[in-house]
């Protein structure tokens, strides 16, 4: 299993990062998250809907609602 480095940093950072980026005057280091969340929150929803999603797919067939 490949691990993915994420951070948490506000929006008004992430721009700037991201513009600074673009224009040349910064480059991300190697060991610098790849994917960024604006809070805990916003990274605790992503786990908890592919959470679900796994959950569901692991569940027989026989088991499901068909609601």
């Amino acid at each position: 299993m490949k691990v993915i480095k994420t951070g948490i940093m506000p929006r008004d950072a992430y721009k700037k990062r991201t513009i600074a980026i673009a224009k040349g005057t910064y480059t991300p280091k190697p060991d610098e998250p790849k994917i960024w969340f604006e809070s805990p929150k916003s990274l605790s929803q992503v786990f908890n809907s592919g959470l679900s999603r796994q959950s569901l797919n692991q569940t027989p067939p026989c088991n499901r609602s068909t609601d």
